[in-house]
C-alpha cells in the first residue's frame, strides 16, 4: 500500500503503531528505507545499524522497514475527545487504549530527553565557566543557549499538559469500560441460569425414560429365561443325536483303518505274485463292506474280520510308506481310486441316519410364509394376496434388504451342502490331534516335505533369467522375476529368512484357492514352522537365527491370511489353527499369538463380510440432494427425479455394490460357473443391475407414442449421462450408451430428429469414449488418468480375467505357473484401488431403493418388434433429410440447458 509520508508522521507498521524518524538510502542494504520508533520495545535497534547512526531512540524500539510495509491512520487517535471515546465501539476503545497507554510512555520517554537535554546544557555551562575563568566567553553562544532553555521549558510544559490530559481521559475509559463489562456479566449471568433450568428439564425427561427403559429390560429379561429353557432343552436333544452319529462315523472308520492297514503292512521284499493275491483279497473284503453298509445301514454294529492285525512297529511310518510308493506305483494307484469310495461312504454316514427321524424344521406353513415375502419383497403383491388368501397366512412386508429371506436361506443351505461335500470328499482330508501333535493325514498321497526340497533348480523354480541377473539379489523383487514353481518353493518364498516381496505375499494369499486348497496352506505352513532338529544340528549358530526368523514370517503370513481373508476358514481349520497357536506359537512367540487369537475372535465377532470402516462425510462437505415434491409418496417413480439428482442415487448405489466384490469372486471366476454363482454375489448383482439398466433406459424411451415424447426421454438420459461421466460412474455411463445404441432405438430416426443437436454433441463424446474400438483403448487412457472416486466399467476387467484364465495354462513344465496368478493379481489390484474411497453424496434412501427393486424393462425382441410398430420401416427413409439438419430454434434452446455438461471439465477426469 504506498501514500506520502513524511518524517514526524504517526502510522502503523502490522499491529504496532509507530513514528517516522528516517527516510532515505541506507548502507546495509540498497533502496530506499524507512526508520520507524515503535512505542513499545519490539523493535531491533535503537536507530543505528553496524555502528551507523540513522536516527536516535531508545535500545529495541527502533527498526527499518520498506514503504509498502508501513499503513496510515484513518484517524488521528489522539484528538479524540471525551465525548468522542464514549460513542465509539468496543473494539475501538481497546485500540484507544493500547494507542493512549503507547503514547503515555512516549511521551514519558521525551520528557526524559528532555531533562537529560538540560542537565547537559548545565554541565556544559558550568565546566565552560571553571575551564575558561581566564578566557573570554563567547558572548553569542551564551545568548543561544540562553534563548533555547525557555524554548524547551516551554515545550516540557506543554508535554506534561498533555500527558495530564490523556491520564483524564485514559481514566474516562477505564470506567466506562468497566460499566460495560458489568452490564456483560449481568447478561451472562441470566443466560446461565436460564440454560441451567432447561438443562434440570431435561434430566428429569431423561430420568423418566430411563425409569421406563429399566422396566421394559426386566420385561425381556423374563421372555429371554423363558425361551433359553426351550433352547436348552432342544441343545440336550441335539446332543443325543450327534452322539449317536458320532457312533457311527467311529464303526465304519476303525473298518476302513483295517482295511488300510493291509496296504501299509506290505514287506519291501514281497514280489508280484503275493501282491496279486493279497489285492484280490482286499478287493473281496472291501465288497464285504460294502455289502454290510448296503445291508445293514443304520445298525450299530462294528465289521468283523478273522485276520488278526500285524503290530504297528515302525517308527517313522510316513518314510516306509514313500517307499513302498516308490518301488510300487500299484498301490499308490489302488489306494488313490479307493479314496473318494471311502470319501463318498464317510460322506453318506454323515448327511443320513435312519434311526432317528430328524425333526421337521421347515414346516409347510413356514414355507408359505416364506414364499409369501418373497413375492411381496419382489412388488408382486398380486400373487402374494392371492396365496394369503387361499393360504389364510397373514405376513408383512420384511425390512428393505437387498434379498429375500427364502433366498437368502436358500443361497446359505447350497454353500453349507457345498463345504460340507468338499471336506468329506474333495479335498481327501484326515487330521486328528493327539496330545500336543498335529497329524495331517494324506493331504497328498506322496508328499515331499518342504524341508526336504533341494535348493532352487529347474526342476522346482522357474525364473525369468534376464531380469534376475539385472537384479542380482532377487528377494524384494521376487513377484516380477517367478515364472513357475512347486508348492514347497512358493511357501519358502513366502516365508524366506531373508529379505521377501510384500507384493508377493499378497498376490499369494489373493490366489492360492486356484492352485490349492486352505487346509493344505496351513499344513505346509505348520511344516515351515516346525524345523527339524537334524537341521538345526548341522549348523546351530547360522539355524538358530533362522528358525526365529522363518517363525516370524510364519506368523506375519498366518496374520495376514486371518486378517484379510477369513473367509477361507471354516470350524474344523479354525479349530486346527487354534491349537497350532496355543501349542507352538504361544511358547515360541507369546505376543504375535495373542495378536493372532486377537484378530479371529475380531472376525467371529464380526462376521466374515466385516467391511472396512467408510469415511464420515459432514453434511458440510457432502453435496445437497435435489429431492422432488412427491419424495415421501409410495407412488414415486424414477421418472419424477432431477436428471442430476438420478446419476447420483445411481452412482451410490452401484458403489455399494462394487466396493463389496471380494478378490475370490473375481480370481476363481465363480461368476461363470453355475454351480459355483452363490460364491459370487456381488458380481452377478452388479451384472444383473448392468442389464436391468441398459433395458430399462431401452424400454423408458420406447414407451411414448408420440416421437416428440420419445425425444424428451432421450434428451432426459443424455443428459443424466453427462452427469454420469462427471461423477466419474463409467459402469453405468456404458449401460446408458449401450441402451441408446440398441437396434432398436438406433433405428428411431423420427424420434432423433426431434432431438436438438448439441445434445448428440454430447452423446458423441460419451459413445467416442466407450467405444470398443482398439480395445477400448480411448476409455483405458481416460481410466489412467483418472483418482478414485470412481466406477470403472466391470464388464472390462472380467473379459481380461476370463482371457488371462483361459489362455494361460495352469501348470508349465510341471509347475505351478505363477506368473498367471501375478496376472490376475494385477487386476484385482486395479479394482481394490477404486474400493477404497468414498463419493460426497448424500444418500437418499427413498430413490435407492427405487434401483434396488428389479427395474421395469423389456427383453431385446419386445423392444424391436415396438420399435417397428411406432416407427415402420416404409417411413423410416424418407425423413432422413430433416434429421441431416435441425431447425435452429432447437439448436439454440440446447445451448442453454447444456453449456455446462457439454464437455467434461479436467479436474472431472483428474
Amino acid at each position: 500500500m504506498s501514500f506520502d509520508i513524511r518524517i514526524g508522521e504517526k502510522c502503523k507498521f502490522e499491529d504496532f503503531y509507530c513514528t517516522v524518524r528516517y527516510i532515505g538510502e541506507t548502507q546495509f542494504a540498497p533502496g530506499t528505507w524507512v526508520g520507524i520508533e515503535l512505542m513499545t520495545p519490539t523493535g531491533k535497534c535503537d536507530g543505528s545499524v553496524e555502528s551507523i547512526p540513522y536516527f536516535s531512540c531508545k535500545p529495541k524500539h527502533g527498526m527499518f522497514v520498506r514503504k509498502s510495509q508501513l499503513q496510515p491512520l484513518n484517524e488521528d487517535i489522539t484528538d479524540m475527545t471525551h465525548s468522542n471515546f464514549l460513542t465509539i465501539s468496543d473494539s475501538r476503545l481497546r485500540d484507544a487504549l493500547h494507542i493512549h497507554t503507547s503514547l503515555l510512555e512516549h511521551l514519558s520517554y521525551q520528557n526524559d530527553l528532555l531533562n537529560d537535554k538540560i542537565q547537559k546544557y548545565k554541565e556544559f555551562i558550568n565546566s565552560q565557566a571553571q575551564v575558561n575563568q581566564d578566557s573570554i566567553v563567547n558572548e553569542d553562544e551564551m545568548e543561544n543557549l540562553q534563548k533555547d532553555v525557555p524554548k524547551i521549558k516551554e515545550e516540557l510544559i506543554r508535554k506534561r499538559s498533555q500527558v495530564e490530559s490523556l491520564k483524564f481521559q485514559f481514566s474516562k475509559l477505564q470506567k466506562n469500560l468497566d460499566e460495560k463489562l458489568n452490564i456483560y456479566k449481568e447478561k451472562t449471568e441470566q443466560e446461565m441460569n436460564n440454560q441451567l433450568l432447561s438443562f434440570q428439564k431435561k434430566l428429569e425427561i431423561f430420568h423418566n425414560r430411563r425409569i421406563e427403559l429399566e422396566k421394559e429390560n426386566e420385561k425381556l429379561r423374563q421372555e429371554l429365561g423363558t425361551h433359553y429353557g426351550s433352547l436348552l432343552k432342544e441343545n440336550e436333544l441335539f446332543k443325543q443325536r450327534n452322539i449317536k452319529l458320532e457312533n457311527r462315523i467311529q464303526h465304519l472308520g476303525r473298518s476302513r483303518r483295517k482295511l488300510l492297514c493291509y496296504f501299509d503292512t506290505f514287506e519291501e521284499k514281497q514280489d508280484e505274485s503275493q501282491f496279486v493275491t493279497k489285492l484280490t483279497e482286499l478287493k473281496k473284503k472291501l465288497k464285504q463292506i460294502n455289502n454290510v453298509i448296503e445291508l445293514n445301514e443304520g445298525k450299530e454294529k462294528p465289521i468283523q474280520f478273522n485276520e488278526s492285525l500285524p503290530p504297528q512297529e515302525q517308527t517313522n511310518r510316513a518314510l516306509w510308506v514313500a517307499k513302498i510308493f516308490q518301488k510300487y506305483p500299484q498301490i499308490l494307484f489302488i489306494r488313490e481310486k479307493l479314496r473318494n469310495i471311502f470319501g463318498k461312504i464317510s460322506f453318506s454316514r454323515y448327511i443320513y441316519s435312519e434311526t432317528e427321524e430328524s425333526p421337521e424344521i421347515f414346516t409347510k406353513e413356514i414355507i408359505d410364509k416364506l414364499i409369501i415375502q418373497h413375492y411381496l419383497h419382489s412388488s408382486r403383491s398380486d400373487i402374494a394376496q392371492l396365496l394369503t388368501e387361499q393360504t389364510g397366512i397373514d405376513v408383512q412386508k420384511e425390512s428393505e434388504s437387498a434379498e429375500s429371506q427364502l433366498i437368502y436361506l436358500l443361497r446359505l443351505g447350497i454353500i453349507n451342502i457345498e463345504r460340507l461335500w468338499d471336506k468329506r470328499i474333495d479335498e481327501g482330508t484326515r487330521y486328528k490331534q493327539e496330545g500336543d501333535n498335529f497329524i495331517f493325514e494324506s493331504i497328498i498321497a506322496n508328499d515331499f516335505s518342504i524341508w526336504n526340497e533341494p535348493s532352487d533348480n529347474p526342476e522346482n523354480l522357474m525364473i525369468d533369467e534376464e531380469l534376475s541377473q539385472k537384479l542380482g539379489d532377487y528377494s524384494r523383487n521376487f513377484l516380477n522375476v517367478v515364472i513357475g514353481a512347486n508348492i514347497n518353493k512358493l511357501i519358502e518364498r513366502l516365508t524366506f529368512e531373508n529379505e521377501i516381496d510384500p507384493n508377493y505375499i499378497e498376490a499369494f494369499l489373493m490366489t492360492y484357492r486356484t492352485f490349492t486348497t486352505p487346509v493344505m496352506l496351513l499344513f505346509k505352513l505348520i511344516q515351515r514352522y516346525t524345523i527339524p532338529t537334524n537341521i538345526i544340528e548341522s549348523n546351530p549358530k547360522e539355524w538358530l537365527t533362522k528358525k526365529a526368523t522363518i517363525q516370524q514370517r510364519v506368523c506375519s503370513v498366518l496374520l495376514l491370511w486371518v486378517r484379510n481373508y477369513f473367509l477361507d476358514f471354516d470350524a474344523k481349520l479354525i479349530s486346527q489353527l487354534q491349537s497350532f497357536i496355543t501349542n507352538h506359537i504361544s511358547r515360541d512367540h507369546p505376543k504375535v499369538a495373542k495378536t493372532i487369537e486377537q484378530e479371529i475372535k475380531r472376525k467371529q465377532t464380526h462376521g466374515i463380510n466385516e467391511q472396512e470402516e467408510e469415511q464420515n462425510i459432514s453434511d458440510k462437505e457432502a453435496t445437497k440432494p435435489i429431492v422432488p415434491k412427491n419424495i415421501f409418496s409410495r407412488d414415486l417413480k424414477l421418472s419424477d427425479i432431477n436428471e442430476e439428482e438420478f446419476a447420483r442415487q445411481l452412482t451410490l448405489y452401484t458403489f455399494s455394490i462394487f466396493k463389496n466384490i471380494q478378490p475370490i469372486e473375481l480370481v476363481t471366476q465363480a461368476w461363470s460357473k453355475p454351480k459355483l454363482h452363490h460364491l459370487a454375489p456381488n458380481v452377478k448383482l452388479a451384472t444383473q443391475k448392468f442389464n436391468e439398466l441398459c433395458f430399462y433406459i431401452a424400454s423408458t424411451v420406447m414407451e411414448p407414442a408420440k416421437p416428440k415424447h420419445r425425444a424428451k426421454e432421450m434428451i432426459r438420459f443424455i443428459k443424466i449421462g453427462a452427469y454420469l461421466l462427471q461423477f466419474r460412474n463409467f459402469n453405468c455411463l456404458m449401460a446408458l450408451v449401450a441402451a441408446l445404441t440398441l437396434p432398436a432405438v438406433k433405428r428411431l430416426a423420427l424420434t432423433k430428429a426431434e432431438v436438438p443437436v448439441n445434445y448428440w454433441k454430447v452423446f458423441e463424446t460419451m459413445e467416442k469414449l466407450t467405444s470398443s474400438i482398439d480395445s477400448y483403448k480411448q476409455y483405458k487412457n481416460t481410466i489412467k488418468k483418472t483418482d478414485p472416486p470412481c466406477i470403472p466399467y466391470l464388464g472390462l476387467y472380467l473379459t481380461d480375467i476370463t482371457f488371462i484364465s483361459d489362455g494361460k495354462p495352469n501348470n508349465i513344465n510341471g509347475l505351478i505357473h505363477f506368473a498367471k496368478r501375478k496376472a490376475l493379481y494385477n487386476i484385482v489390484l486395479e479394482i481394490q484401488k477404486f474400493q477404497k474411497s468414498t463419493f460426497k453424496f448424500q444418500t437418499v434412501e427413498q430413490i435407492c431403493n427405487l434401483f434396488r427393486q428389479p427395474l421395469p424393462a423389456k427383453s431385446p425382441e419386445q423392444l424391436y418388434a415396438d420399435s417397428l410398430i411406432k416407427e415402420p420401416r416404409k417411413k423410416s427413409h424418407k425423413v432422413f433429410s430433416s434429421v441431416s439438419q435441425p431447425s435452429e430454434l432447437s439448436s439454440k434452446k440446447s445451448h442453454k440447458v447444456f453449456s455446462s455438461v457439454s464437455q467434461p471439465s479436467e479436474s472431472s477426469i483428474k
